[in-house]
């Protein structure tokens, strides 16, 4: 997924389908098709394209990840800070996407979907949960960090619990979701939500809307992507592609230099506002390390260039720009950064983990220039590539650049010998690894033996 398709004969192997910044993987896809809880990028999905086609823009809608940001902010001003630029205190009618998740830190929080909407004509919030108002108080705590944002004239006036349709069982919250903004959105009246007496669009109409963001033809089954995900994550260890062999092999070659582009970033990063930083420069260093990793993964496999899937590479990743993952150690970090390289990218391969972290190594070690090279040029791709990934510069790559500019060189010849002592085996990623490995041999002898014709 990290790179261009057409790096495999079979071009699902890293499918993917978009609507404007929003990018679902094989993952996703597998959701739609096992009917299982919708995850925050379909609904992101859902949401944009409900917000551009069918509200024509006249409805914000905050997408999950904005609506968690927004609901875990310090206060109105950060969150002013992050959206103001956003100007939906002009909207009619503005919607979030809301979740119950109450640990940043941890990978697919939360149960439940619900929709808050703030109505300019009537200068309140609604709220419309499909269960009984089980997100009553996520939906209460966004409120009263996005009065100023909406801006709401009466900032006294309590959150109004809609009545809207009930949910039959325990996953259909996000379709109900889907079918509440689908009503706002098309005549932009809050009433309308309320009006609905049954689910006008059910999961099958958003699974075949999403599949026409594709290329392929909507009866591809979920079997034929299991297949292509689990085919291409075993042949990376057991029959490695020569241009993987290739990337393993290839000599470090990237650049560390600071360039002109860096220093006109620089330049313009003197004028932010740098945030009070309360963690210890080793704890700061250690979550570095999982950035870099991420970065330097997509280095190599890329041919030390950045692409258009790079910041999804750089972001999926790293612990700590994924999930706010906070570690007590190098060796945790490393061992997450190493189980994430072997889950997500095209290229899953723990020789390939190795050598990156090698790779680490190199750049640490290369001094506090070479660091900045390399934030400035993740401060550029999260720029560019879309899907919000700016919001990853706010919350840690602006405050990296300054920091490795005043960090004790101490500090970073640490954080190298612990990476250089730790030795990380394939026991350590704790998977089961070398016997999933000869599993997958002896399989692959018994395949091979039927192959043989009969004597």
């Amino acid at each position: 997924m990290s790179r261009p398709m057409e790096a495999h004969a079979n071009p699902h192997a890293n499918y993917k389908v978009s609507f404007e910044s929003v990018v679902l993987y094989i993952p996703d896809l597998m959701i739609l098709e096992n009917n299982e809880w919708y995850n925050d990028k379909i609904l992101s999905i859902i949401g944009e394209y409900l917000m551009i086609r069918i509200a024509d823009r006249k409805v914000h809608v905050f997408m999950p990840p904005e609506t968690e940001m927004i609901r875990h902010a310090k206060g109105e001003e950060e969150v002013d800070m992050y959206f103001s630029m956003l100007e939906v205190h002009l909207k009619p009618v503005v919607a979030f996407i809301v979740n119950n998740n109450e640990d940043v830190t941890r990978a697919n929080g939360g149960t439940h979907w619900s929709l808050l909407v703030f109505d300019r004509k009537t200068d309140d919030f609604y709220h419309f949960d499909s269960a009984n108002n089980y997100n009553h108080a996520a939906a209460e705590a966004l409120v009263e960090k996005t009065r100023w944002l909406v801006g709401q004239k009466d900032g006294t006036r309590k959150l109004i619990s809609a009545k809207c349709l009930q949910q039959e069982n325990g996953k259909d919250c996000g379709v109900y979701v889907a079918n509440f903004l689908h009503a706002l959105c098309e005549h932009q009246n809050v009433e309308d939500i309320g009006k609905m007496e049954r689910i006008v669009l059910p999961r099958q109409a958003w699974r075949d809307l999403i599949l026409s963001f594709g290329s392929f033809d909507p009866t591809w089954s979920a079997n034929h992507l299991a297949d292509q995900s689990f085919h291409f994550s075993r042949a990376d260890t057991l029959e490695p592609e020569e241009d993987l062999l290739s990337i393993i092999s290839s000599p470090f070659s990237l650049p560390l230099d600071l360039t002109d582009e860096d220093r006109v970033r620089l330049k313009d990063l003197r004028k932010t506002k740098i945030h009070k930083i309360w963690a210890s420069d080793l704890e700061i260093a250690t979550s570095l390390v999982d950035i870099l990793f991420a970065y330097c993964y997509d280095q190599r496999v890329n041919q030390w260039e950045t692409n258009c899937e790079s910041g999804w590479t750089c972001s999926k990743l790293s612990p700590s720009l994924s999930y706010f993952v906070k570690f007590g150690s190098v060796k945790e970090c490393l061992i997450s950064s190493i189980r994430r390289s072997l889950t997500y990218p095209l290229y899953r391969n723990f020789s390939l983990s190795s050598q990156i972290i090698n790779d680490v190594c190199h750049v640490i070690s290369a001094g506090r220039t070479a660091l900045l090279h390399i934030l400035c040029d993740l401060h550029r791709i999260f720029i560019e590539s879309g899907e919000f990934r700016y919001i990853l510069n706010d919350l840690f790559i602006t405050d990296y650049i300054f920091w490795i500019q005043s960090v004790p060189e101490d500090v970073l010849k640490t954080i190298l010998k612990e990476i250089e002592t730790e030795g990380i085996q394939k026991e350590d990623v704790g998977w089961d690894l070398e016997i999933l490995e000869t599993e997958a041999r002896i399989e692959a002898v018994a395949l091979d033996s039927d192959d043989e014709p009969d004597n």
